[in-house]
């Protein structure tokens, strides 16, 4: 089994993100009073905007020393929770959009990364769990 392609991943979930986000605003212009599309679009555009910065932030990790690394990687983690826990809070204190909305919009880049990811290994081992290499001959009667 070869290694993963991560940064491939992260790139072909942030651009089916984006296309994801491009749908929301166009339903939000359809409907503009929609409190779930606008609580979709906040949400998928934080969450991208915290996927893209964590990419960056892991490439370079790989060029500092450890406790350097470390503690930029804990400095990236608090940044990024805290503009989660301000989409929330805002969400909840405004009622500008709906808070369920935009805690799931929250996640839509890490499901779209997690499911890129599966396909890729389930592609890599084939559909039925066997590798490419012992896949059998078997003929089917019908």
């Amino acid at each position: 089994m070869r290694d993963m392609d991560f940064e491939g991943l992260i790139v072909k979930a942030l651009k089916m993100s984006a296309c994801l986000l491009v749908f929301f605003c166009l339903a939000m212009v359809l409907e503009p009073q929609n409190l779930v599309v606008r609580g979709l679009v906040v949400g998928t555009a934080v969450g991208i905007w915290n996927t893209f910065f964590l990419a960056r932030r892991l490439s370079a990790v790989g060029r500092i020393p450890a406790e350097e690394a470390k503690a930029r990687m804990m400095g990236g983690m608090a940044v990024r929770v805290l503009s989660m826990y301000a989409v929330l809070l805002l969400a909840a204190l405004t009622g500008w959009f709906n808070i369920c909305a935009s805690a799931a919009g929250l996640f839509v880049v890490h499901c779209l990364f997690t499911f890129s990811a599966a396909g890729v290994l389930l592609k890599e081992a084939g559909i039925t769990g066997k590798s490419r290499h012992e896949k059998s001959n078997a003929k089917f009667l019908i």
